[in-house]
């Protein structure tokens, strides 16, 4: 595949899946708002706890996740067609074998639970149990999926993947409205449905992959080798997820040991709207990781630095460009947004965006050392610089700092482990920290910089409101687009921005 040719598939992509965003955060921001009115706040909460107990299993199975995806992706790039239906026969099993341990501690420790330690309300034991029951199933179809999900991606076949997950939330909002004429208890008609949309999403993508995949055929063959190493990968990357779950939960309890439940109220609100920005920048990813694994299994180590270099400016631009003026009107949104602002929350929202950047600008690092296989002592770096925030947290609020240092503890730490990061990954391809410097973080923050200083003056000579936000807005959204034109891309890539335009919106007489 030449250059052109990848570089507008990822455009093309990347396209696709924001229409598919935009479309499925607007349906299911109703669908909430339906399946909340016809449950009841109790329901609804029932459902969302008894969702937590088996969503602390997707611990363990995102790290496999990952791994099946790895190595599935590599293999594609590879061209051997034959290892990789032994990588997809492989990771079936594992998964098949995974799931039936799942529903042993599901159907022991897992059911102990709801039925001797959840807090449940008179008279909704029984349906809680049902609930559970349905949610395991449901967690064990999706969980088996993965290989099929694995398999549309690396092959980039996004139209598919919009077209499938689109296909999911439309069946929930179906299931939204329908509960409401339910002649059963409709928690347990809602619990019920969704296990039967997740055996509706199983079947899909059965049919898709095993019709246009040859290798999603299974050979009921279990390779060691493949074994070992999906293993070995996921490993490490479970002990990251372990040791990220451990720290962003001591963070918050040592910011609620301090200042109390009401400065975690500003957290929350902090991580919704983080959360909401970093959703447009994990479209583009999907659009562009199978692209470094693809070339670098290929051995084309020059264009797999290009593609280091170009996503590591794209996945913090994009942000960026979302983030900016959220980040110069956060207290008009939040006052517009909210009945009551917590303390603090303004604070939060700007250094968690700034957290969010650092994450952007270094995660198409992660890709390419996941692209190499060598993960150990990249693991092992982000699992410190996930441990840093803590201590750090801990002696600013001793001394009397305000809460939000826990969020530029976690942006320290990001800035500590940045060359380790960028440096472990010279020894399988010519990239280093001094060379990253140059054609990443220079040109990125001298848009950030002069991006940054046209807001503040629009900040400062108007007075807070909707004028002033959408000026914000605008002005940000086109300094960004035009500075990173300039200063972002080079010669060759700023010629293919200019003809695709031209040859868009051409007027032909």
């Amino acid at each position: 595949m030449s250059n052109d040719t990848g570089n507008k598939r990822i455009a093309k992509n990347t396209a696709v899946l924001y229409t598919r965003m935009l479309l499925t955060v607007g349906i299911s921001f109703y669908t909430t708002r339906l399946i909340l009115q016809h449950l009841g706040v109790s329901d609804y909460g029932l459902y969302g706890i008894i969702g937590s107990v088996t969503a602390m299993m997707y611990t363990v199975t995102s790290a496999i996740s990952q791994g099946v995806s790895r190595f599935f992706t590599f293999g594609l790039g590879k061209g051997d067609k034959t290892e990789l239906r032994k990588v997809f026969s492989t990771s079936m099993l594992i998964l098949l074998g995974f799931s039936l341990v799942i529903v042993l501690l599901g159907e022991t420790i897992g059911l102990w639970y709801v039925n001797n330690r959840l807090n449940v309300d008179d008279g909704r034991l029984g349906a809680a149990n049902w609930v559970y029951q349905f949610a395991l199933l449901t967690f064990i179809l999706d969980f088996i999926c993965v290989p099929y999900d694995a398999a549309i991606v690396a092959h980039e076949r996004m139209k598919a993947f919009a077209f499938i997950t689109i296909l999911k939330v439309i069946i929930n909002f179906i299931i939204a409205i329908a509960i409401a004429y339910s002649p059963l208890d409709r928690l347990v008609s809602y619990a019920f449905l969704m296990c039967l949309c997740s055996l509706v999403m199983r079947f899909v993508y059965y049919s898709y992959c095993n019709r246009n995949f040859e290798e999603c055929h299974m050979l009921w063959h279990f390779d060691k080798s493949i074994f070992k190493e999906i293993a070995k990968f996921s490993g490490w990357t479970f002990l990251t997820s372990i040791v990220c779950i451990i720290a962003t939960t001591g963070s918050s309890l040592i910011v609620n040991a301090f200042y109390g439940t009401v400065v975690n109220a500003a957290q929350n609100v902090s991580s919704q709207l983080s959360n909401l920005a970093i959703s447009f920048n994990k479209n583009f990813s999907i659009a562009y990781n199978p692209q470094i694994t693809k070339n670098y299994a290929a051995n084309n180590k020059e264009r797999t630095l290009e593609l280091l270099y170009m996503g590591s400016k794209i996945s913090f631009l994009l942000l960026f460009i979302i983030a900016l003026p959220l980040m110069f009107e956060v207290d008009f949104i939040l006052g517009k947004w909210l009945k009551e602002v917590p303390p603090y929350a303004s604070y939060y929202v700007i250094f968690g965006l700034l957290n969010s950047f650092c994450s952007a600008v270094l995660s198409k690092n992660a890709t390419l050392n996941a692209a190499t296989g060598d993960i150990r002592n990249f693991q092992i770096a982000m699992a410190i610089g996930f441990c840093i925030p803590l201590p750090l947290t801990y002696v600013m609020l001793s001394l009397g700092y305000p809460p939000y240092w826990s969020s530029i503890a976690t942006i320290i730490a990001h800035i500590v482990t940045a060359y380790w990061q960028i440096s472990l990954n010279s020894k399988h391809i010519d990239v280093s920290f001094a060379g990253f410097a140059k054609k990443v973080f220079v040109p990125l923050s001298f848009i950030a910089a002069v991006s940054a200083s046209l807001l503040l003056v629009i900040r400062f000579s108007l007075q807070p409101s909707w004028f002033r936000a959408i000026l914000t807005g605008m002005s940000g959204v086109s300094s960004v687009a035009i500075l990173s034109f300039y200063f972002a891309l080079n010669k060759s890539e700023r010629e293919k921005v200019t003809m695709i335009i031209t040859q868009k919106f051409r007027i032909h007489k």
